[in-house]
């Protein structure tokens, strides 16, 4: 690397906005929350995988666009996989939810350039929705756990419903979270 490649890559870094800054400081700290928990319940020590995850968390933001954050995951899942037997320990919602804000901050980065300062009602819009999603994400979890020992025959029709009722929610999601003059009317 030759002094102006450096000086160039350095005018660049100075252009980066406090706000990108603090979404890359976000988005590392969820995936590392959510491997430590993985790797806590699991009872492994966290060692060169959350080392490893870390750094990869790191060129994840630094390059959004590319599929290292994909990685990333898939290590965070792995972890989690071979680590825990219990899909009811409450802990699976606080993973979900790392993986979830992270997976959300590296595709809003990808969206925006370094130096942009994203509207804070679209950072509202943003936060809202993923509400909805870490709501939905801790009552499924609920259901899991009181359903885990029913042992109800299956019923077709009933799980149809559920379908079109998820489907159903996410319309409606949709449809409220879309500023009012976006919204479709029929």
């Amino acid at each position: 690397m030759n002094a102006g490649q450096l000086q160039q890559w350095l005018d660049q870094l100075a252009l980066v906005s406090a706000q990108r800054w603090a979404f890359a400081a976000l988005a590392v700290a969820s995936v590392a929350g959510a491997l430590a928990s993985a790797t806590l319940v699991g009872g492994d020590g966290v060692g060169f995988v959350l080392v490893l995850v870390v750094a990869l968390a790191v060129a994840a933001v630094v390059r959004p666009d590319s599929h290292t954050a994909l990685l990333v995951e898939a290590l965070v899942v792995w972890q989690w996989l071979v680590g825990t037997d219990d899909v009811t320990t409450p802990v699976v919602v606080v993973v979900a939810a790392g993986l979830f804000v992270f997976h959300t901050l590296i595709a809003l980065m990808a969206v925006t350039p370094s130096s942009a300062v994203v509207d804070r009602e679209l950072v509202s819009r943003w936060l809202r929705r993923c509400g909805y999603v870490l709501i939905g994400t801790g009552t499924m979890w609920l259901v899991v756990v009181v359903m885990v020992d029913r042992r109800a025959p299956g019923n077709a029709w009933l799980s149809s419903l559920a379908l079109l009722m998820l489907a159903a929610s996410a319309g409606a999601i949709r449809a409220l979270s879309a500023p009012a003059g976006e919204r479709v009317q029929h």
